[in-house]
């Protein structure tokens, strides 16, 4: 193979994976935050499990709600995330 097909599959192999990446930014980003989310949450879940049932079962649903909230405008391409948490 001469150094110039190397050289031009090397670019487009690259040119590829950068392309790929670029496209599943987005997604990774909602990936991110809804990590992020959901261990506050573990962390709020755990600081909370001396309160009453009724009590911390509203206060978790919010921060799960809080949680999609925030991951949404990623998944749909906003440029502003909201901060929720």
């Amino acid at each position: 193979m001469s150094i110039f097909k190397k050289t031009l599959k090397d670019a487009s192999e690259q040119a590829g994976a950068f392309l790929g990446a670029e496209a599943s930014k987005k997604a990774q980003e909602a990936a991110n935050q809804s990590i992020e989310g959901m261990n506050y949450f573990r962390n709020v879940a755990e600081a909370k499990k001396n309160v009453a049932f009724k009590q911390t079962k509203g206060n978790l649903f919010e921060y799960i709600e809080a949680v999609k909230f925030k991951a949404i405008p990623h998944r749909k391409k906003c440029q502003i995330p909201p901060s929720v948490i």
